[in-house]
């Protein structure tokens, strides 16, 4: 039997209406917070662990979902052996019942940070490989695949945090940050589709100040179009979202000059990107990324668009008028996810916990709009686990307008808040008659 848990946030003594902010427009406390007629993202199934590692150390999830929407794969950073292997697990009816985790690849040398996506039908990951101390590399593999291939790049050493896309195609674009602390690169590589060999990953964007990381991309619908952000780094106080737009000319891609998205805000961290198409018009590119106004103690989601293909963006703008908080364990930033339904509803999710919370551990929020952007739905707290942290949300959708979701958990509060972690999932539930939330 399937239980739903969600409806609006309360959060200690508040309700929910308490989290709903007057509407001012102005781009410093976000805009007015409604609850749209069609709130398919209250109802959300029981979170269900699907690592299930023995050692608790399942760590960076990635999810990808077919086009049909019936199949789901998810793949992480998995610690049940004396290295850090990336394991996997499936699922053929739509979130319902998973495989028993499997490895996708065992090594020596410890995996990072795993990308997936699905490409036509066939699941692809990449990951940062550790071969030595200083030099990671980044390998790309079909999942279920025999052997990974290595991404050559420009920089011998520390090739991490890959991000991996596909195109209509069947090309792959791969974007890293790459080169020595304190001040990696931007890298890119596209791999044509049947081609066996990834052509070298080439600096994209040559950082001049404290380093860039944590990138994300999109392609267009025509895959003619590569959108990249990262967090560029000024001081270890100060860093920007940069945006950079990549054409295709031919056989080669022409990089445009990179441009701030939160020029202005003090600190912002951990971009999300996604595209929504238009018939005959430029894509819309959603953005978006934690801002920390007060370090890890209050922090928010701020969301900037650009209706057409990246010419202008919209005021960066807080979804929510409430800051969250974050521990002074890794992840200290808030790190939020974005994904787009069939019908054109924008939802993002991100991790962290109020100041009137009983216990300081993060929970998984989820907001949604109807109208891009401009009024975003009270949050709605999926995880539900106040005695446990939750962090590092991933959401994906499938073409029937069902969220995925999935982050990873402590499976008790007396885990290490650094390296113990499960990974687990749930799933909207369109239309769900809400009950009161069941405890795990």
């Amino acid at each position: 039997m399937i239980l739903t848990i969600g409806g609006a946030l309360t959060v200690g003594a508040a309700s929910s209406e308490s989290l709903t902010p007057p509407h001012d427009g102005a781009a410093e406390t976000g805009g007015e917070t409604t609850q749209p007629s069609s709130s398919f993202w209250q109802g959300w199934t029981i979170a269900v662990d699907i690592s299930q590692c023995p050692t608790k150390q399942a760590t960076y999830p990635t999810l990808g979902v077919t086009s049909d929407g019936n199949t789901l794969y998810l793949a992480w950073t998995d610690g049940r052996a004396a290295s850090k292997d990336i394991y996997y697990a499936t699922s053929t009816g739509d979130g319902l019942g998973w495989t028993a985790p499997r490895p996708a690849w065992v090594s020596a040398a410890d995996s990072w940070r795993p990308s997936l996506v699905v490409s036509n039908t066939i699941p692809l990951l990449a990951w940062a490989e550790s071969l030595s101390e200083r030099g990671h590399a980044t390998f790309q593999m079909a999942l279920g695949g025999t052997a990974p291939q290595i991404v050559p790049n420009d920089h011998t050493v520390l090739a991490y945090a890959p991000r991996l896309a596909s195109g209509p195609g069947g090309e792959l674009h791969l974007a890293l940050q790459g080169g020595l602390e304190p001040r990696p690169d931007i890298l890119y590589s596209r791999r044509e589709a049947g081609a066996t060999e990834w052509p070298t990953a080439t600096v994209v964007f040559d950082s001049q100040h404290s380093g860039s990381h944590n990138p994300a991309l999109a392609v267009s619908a025509d895959g003619q179009t590569v959108h990249l952000v990262w967090q560029e780094n000024f001081s270890g106080d100060e860093s920007e979202i940069f945006y950079l737009r990549g054409r295709r000319n031919g056989g080669e891609m022409e990089w445009e000059e990179a441009v701030s998205l939160s020029q202005g805000i003090a600190r912002s961290v951990r971009p999300a990107i996604t595209l929504q198409g238009r018939p005959e018009i430029s894509d819309t590119i959603h953005v978006a990324w934690g801002e920390q106004e007060s370090g890890h103690a209050a922090q928010y989601v701020r969301y900037s668009r650009s209706d057409n293909g990246g010419d202008g963006w919209t005021t960066p703008r807080r979804i929510t008028p409430q800051a969250v908080s974050a521990n002074n364990v890794a992840p200290t930033d808030v790190a939020p996810a974005l994904a787009v339904t069939p019908a054109g509803a924008l939802c993002i999710a991100w991790h962290g916990f109020y100041p009137d919370t009983i216990l300081a551990a993060e929970e998984i929020y989820l907001a949604c709009s109807t109208d891009s952007g401009a009024h975003w739905s009270v949050p709605v707290n999926v995880s539900h686990s106040p005695e446990t942290i939750s962090i590092r949300p991933v959401l994906a959708v499938g073409s029937d307008s069902i969220l995925h979701l999935v982050w990873q958990e402590q499976e008790s509060a007396g885990d290490d808040p650094v390296t113990e972690y499960q990974i687990l999932y749930s799933h909207s539930i369109p239309h769900a008659v809400m009950l009161p939330i069941v405890k795990r």
